[in-house]
């Protein structure tokens, strides 16, 4: 594979970012399902998604139009002082406001519209065809490692730890305690910019030779962006791929951030630990799909594929309808994180390889713009009360089973058309 050291520490920097997203992403929601504001929390979670449909295409222009390293320099340095300063204003102070612990998440949440969309065309930009799906499941296994990592740290740092542990060896006895402080939500907020900041020394290193220069559209923004539109006009097979596919992600995340805190604190009556075991779990199904995926496309196609992973998401959610259990949410993060990462590498590969370098941000934005326009709808919806009564929370799960189930419909639907698909205006 041609530019490694490239690739290696494009990978650096994206397991600190990993790292210091995910830890962010898992205090805020649960800083105010602790203190039982999570249908503010909802309210404002469906603002920021629904703000994001104007970025998130804007976000896709600028991911074709200037370089990625450059990019990814940018957005980070900007990204990264912001968190930082937010933090060290709350060191200050003692503590942050509801707004300024929002606008945190608001942050990481439009960061993440640059940051994939130029990672895998970066990404793309650095290896050949044939490599695509390697490279995908390479940046699948470091950042959901990376992830991993965020979900036992957050667990660890926004509840505390402590445990007495006695060894005794004869007439010699040992005895010690394992002690991690509880942190305030801005300490966090402080180590998080400190990681993004961390992240772009790596970025500075990278040094590599395009293995495909992309023509770079010029001119306003408006007209690049109708350049994205028009190729998905033009192949809607693609696009209707696209969308379907793109479901499982969207479960996921409406499940991570608008019901999990609710589930956890009203229905299973737990603590911020198993919100981060669930997050770790997760990471840890990501990790092995990562892992095993390529070898799973020898023997079914992608569209076969993504249906199976579908279909493991939906037994899932009428698992975690049904139980009580810790353990049976425990191993729904596996299996949700499995199928999740498994449909992202087929997604992108399958995208890839039909979409040229100098279009793939912006049709990218494009199809993040639907998975925003459907996580605006799903997130209001939970921003009811009724779901934050009681057990009610179990309905939102319903809700996203049938959400999902419509999903794969369509996908089942198509499946044949997708597997002999080749897009109109490729070059």
């Amino acid at each position: 594979m041609p530019n490694k050291s490239a690739i290696v520490y494009l990978f650096l920097a994206n397991a600190l970012l990993g790292m210091a997203q995910g830890i962010a992403m898992i205090s805020v929601p649960w800083h105010f399902a602790r203190i039982g504001a999570s249908e503010t929390f909802n309210f404002y979670y469906a603002l920021i998604t629904f703000a994001m449909l104007f970025w998130g295409l804007f976000a896709g222009s600028l991911v074709d139009r200037y370089p990625r390293k450059l990019v990814f320099l940018v957005r980070n340095i900007t990204e990264g002082l912001l968190i930082f300063i937010i933090g060290t204003i709350g060191l200050v102070e003692g503590g942050l406001p509801s707004y300024a612990i929002l606008s945190v998440f608001m942050i990481t949440m439009l960061g993440y519209q640059v940051h994939f969309p130029n990672l895998y065309a970066f990404a793309q930009q650095l290896v050949a065809p044939e490599d695509y799906s390697r490279i995908n499941s390479y940046i699948e296994v470091v950042g959901q490692s990376a992830l991993a990592t965020a979900g036992f740290l957050g667990a660890l740092l926004l509840e505390g730890f402590e445990r007495s542990m006695f060894l005794q060896l004869g007439s010699w006895s040992f005895h010690w305690t394992l002690y991690v402080p509880k942190l305030g939500i801005e300490q966090i907020f402080f180590i998080d910019g400190c990681a993004y900041l961390l992240a772009v020394i790596f970025i500075i290193q990278i040094r590599y030779r395009p293995f495909q220069v992309p023509q770079i559209e010029r001119g306003p923004v408006l007209r690049r962006i109708k350049t994205g539109f028009g190729y998905l006009r033009s192949n809607r097979l693609l696009l209707i791929f696209g969308l379907s596919s793109f479901s499982v992600f969207i479960s996921m995340l409406v499940i991570l951030y608008g019901i999990l805190p609710m589930y956890i604190t009203n229905y299973l009556a737990s603590d911020a630990q198993i919100f981060g075991l669930y997050r770790m779990t997760m990471a840890f199904g990501s990790v092995i799909s990562g892992l095993l995926v390529r070898q799973a496309l020898k023997y079914l196609s992608i569209p076969t594929a993504i249906l199976w992973a579908m279909g493991i998401v939906l037994i899932s959610l009428c698992f975690l309808f049904f139980s009580k259990a810790e353990w049976i949410l425990l191993l729904a993060g596996f299996v949700m994180g499995f199928a999740n990462s498994s449909t992202r590498i087929m997604r992108l590969t399958y995208i890839l390889e039909r979409v040229p370098n100098a279009l793939v941000g912006r049709v990218n934005s494009v199809f993040s713009m639907f998975n925003v326009l459907l996580r605006t709808l799903l997130i209001s919806l939970l921003a009811l009360p009724f779901f934050a009564i009681g057990d009610n929370v179990r309905y939102a799960i319903l809700l996203m089973f049938g959400f999902l189930l419509v999903a794969f419909l369509v996908m089942l639907l198509y499946a044949r058309r997708f597997l002999h698909y080749r897009p109109a205006n490729k070059s």
